[in-house]
């Protein structure tokens, strides 16, 4: 009995102690909508969250076109890939094509998805 005790304590120690997992994807549209929030309220921490954020995707977006091939895209030489450019195309698929851009969608892919319809090579 006190064996058993001493077992049942030790797994209710684990799993008080083990990390919980988030509900959210954070890199969801939805986990992009909550950080800039709390950028728009001056959160040094979550506007440097969203920087990295806006990094990341500029990141994907190379790979998917450069290094994967995956989407090849042909912009216009005179587009820079940088923040401003990815918000705009997110909130621009948000707003023309309400349905495709679900709040845990990885907003990254929908950049990438953006851009390649926009600008196929032929």
């Amino acid at each position: 009995m006190p064996r058993r005790l001493l077992l049942l304590c030790a797994v209710a120690i684990c799993a008080a102690a083990a990390p919980r997992l988030a509900i959210a994807d954070p890199f969801s549209l939805r986990g992009l909508d909550a950080i800039e929030d709390r950028a728009a309220r001056n959160d040094m921490r979550a506007a440097g969250l969203l920087d990295g954020y806006l990094a990341g995707v500029r990141d994907a977006l190379r790979v998917y076109t450069k290094i994967g091939k995956t989407f090849p895209i042909c912009w216009p030489k005179d587009h820079e890939l940088d923040s401003a450019l990815i918000r705009n195309i997110v909130a621009a698929v948000r707003r023309e094509f309400p349905g495709m851009a679900k709040p845990d969608d990885i907003f990254a892919y929908l950049v990438v998805l953006s851009l390649y319809t926009t600008y196929p090579c032929r």
